[in-house]
């Protein structure tokens, strides 16, 4: 029964304080000189207070039933809480969409959402018929730039010897000319294969 008291003297405290503070007059003091009288058990003080106009008086057993603490008023600083939801999303400054100009079969990804990458770095691996058909002919590309260089080279090691022979009289104009001739034919071959590997996007060591 004194436990219920205690609750309900409390709140009754609490709640007058708050009105009194509220409407800015009044006075709470507490009775140091009064002393509590025991609950019908015996057991624990029972919460005592007094009301006179608007002045509350109360015991210290009320003061510390109720959790009352007596401060000067002064301006203070509140801070503001806003409660808002949200969504978390990466930066957009820092993100790069990446795109695929082939169709095909993902196979593995190797990174995760998130993930910090470099420079050169395997983001994924595609299975993609158009990609082996872009390497195959990529390969013969570059085989024929080779043999066009070949060839390139041969025709003008003939020009130079066709150059040292005519400056011997060995061989006529015309045939230095012919050797000239054919060692620009050759070059121009070079430039056309090379061109054709160009078109190709598979970058180095691929």
């Amino acid at each position: 029964m004194s436990t219920v008291l205690r609750l309900l003297a409390a709140f009754f405290c609490a709640v007058g304080l708050f009105s009194i503070t509220g409407c800015g007059h009044g006075s709470v003091k507490t009775n140091a000189g009064e002393h509590a009288q025991g609950g019908p058990d015996g057991s624990s003080p029972a919460v005592t207070s007094s009301t006179t106009n608007d002045e509350i008086t109360l015991s210290p057993a009320a003061v510390q039933a109720g959790g009352i603490r007596v401060e000067a008023v002064m301006p203070v600083s509140i801070a503001t809480e806003v409660k808002a939801t949200g969504q978390v999303v990466p930066n957009e400054d820092l993100t790069y969409r990446v795109g695929a100009h082939v169709s095909g079969r993902i196979g593995s990804i190797d990174v995760k959402l998130g993930d910090h990458v470099t420079q050169g770095q395997i983001l994924l691996r595609v299975h993609s018929h158009e990609i082996h058909d872009t390497r195959a002919a990529y390969l013969v590309a570059r085989d024929s730039v080779r043999q066009a260089q070949e060839r390139s080279a041969y025709a003008q090691r003939v020009r130079d010897r066709a150059q040292r022979l005519l400056a011997l009289q060995a061989i006529s104009r015309e045939q230095a000319d012919q050797a000239e001739t054919e060692w620009n034919t050759s070059l121009a071959a070079v430039d056309a294969a090379k061109s054709q590997m160009v078109l190709f996007t598979i970058g180095p060591g691929q």
